[in-house]
């Protein structure tokens, strides 16, 4: 069981790996090998023509585990790991940290981008409900988290 951190730790309710331009394969290898590990995992087309891969959990997790679990995941298969997100694991005294757009964010262009990918790679977009609905019904709680983590150490 995961020890609830003390409150100047960051908690984190979702993941994202930015995948760069036009390099699916690296987000379908990722969301391929988290589904092997038991973790749901969704794809979403990014402003810049690349690609998130988003991972949402039932509740708020150390930075540090959430981040060490995508990029081990990452390595795994060889996707790049320079855009992880949460990037920062303690908190500082300079601003609000970083941040990702979630999809279908207001004010997003409809058709072309920031919307979710179906899960048979077929690049046709899920609606913002089935997506909702999914995403919340698939979360992921620590305990099913740390063998995603646990492969940081062994990377």
């Amino acid at each position: 069981m995961i020890r609830r951190p003390p409150r100047s730790t960051p908690l984190y309710s979702s993941a994202a790996s930015d995948v760069y331009k036009r390099q699916y394969i690296h987000a379908k290898n990722l969301r391929e090998v988290l589904r092997q590990l038991g973790v749901e995992s969704w794809v979403e087309r990014s402003r810049s023509k690349g690609f998130h891969v988003w991972v949402f959990f039932t509740e708020p997790m150390r930075a540090s585990y959430v981040r060490e679990g995508l990029t081990a995941a990452c390595d795994v298969v060889e996707a790049p790991t320079k855009e992880v997100n949460p990037k920062q694991t303690e908190l500082t005294d300079k601003g609000w940290g970083n941040g990702v757009r979630l999809p279908y964010a207001h004010n997003r262009k409809r058709g072309g981008y920031n919307e979710i990918d179906n899960t048979d790679y077929s690049f046709s977009m899920v609606p913002v409900t089935v997506f909702v609905r999914d995403a919340i019904k698939t979360r992921i709680t620590p305990d099913a988290w740390e063998p995603v983590r646990v492969r940081s150490a062994r990377t």
